[in-house]
């Protein structure tokens, strides 16, 4: 947008937002048995109310923005198969967001964890 601002001038036109950040990180720890995964240049996947698919890649710490107009996405960090058989998830798989007129900035993802406890019973 350009604005011609004259010396005299004592007002500016209503400067009006059309695009805001939707902004999130990726957080990822060590798995147990030395495996790790990568939060850098990991694929995000956005989809418009209209399905159109835009994607990003995430900075060296995990980070990633798209610019859009107000509206309502889902934004999805992807996993590789080998991921997947590696035991990759993130909690939540996917964020339902609503950008209204503001900025999003924290639409953020984690691995997910789960503790195992069990009981071993010997059938005779």
């Amino acid at each position: 947008m350009n604005i011609n601002i004259q010396a005299n001038s004592r007002t500016i036109p209503n400067l009006v937002a059309t695009d805001y950040h939707l902004c999130g990180k990726i957080s990822v720890d060590n798995i147990e048995n030395g495996q790790s995964f990568s939060v850098s240049k990991r694929s995000i996947i956005l989809v418009e109310k209209n399905k159109n698919e835009r994607r990003t890649s995430t900075n060296e710490n995990g980070e990633f923005c798209f610019e859009v107009k107000s509206g309502h996405y889902t934004v999805t960090p992807a996993i590789t198969q080998e991921e997947k058989e590696r035991g990759l998830k993130f909690n939540p798989a996917e964020k339902q967001v609503n950008v209204d007129g503001s900025p999003v900035l924290n639409v953020n993802f984690g691995q997910t964890k789960v503790t195992i406890q069990g009981r071993v019973q010997c059938l005779e």
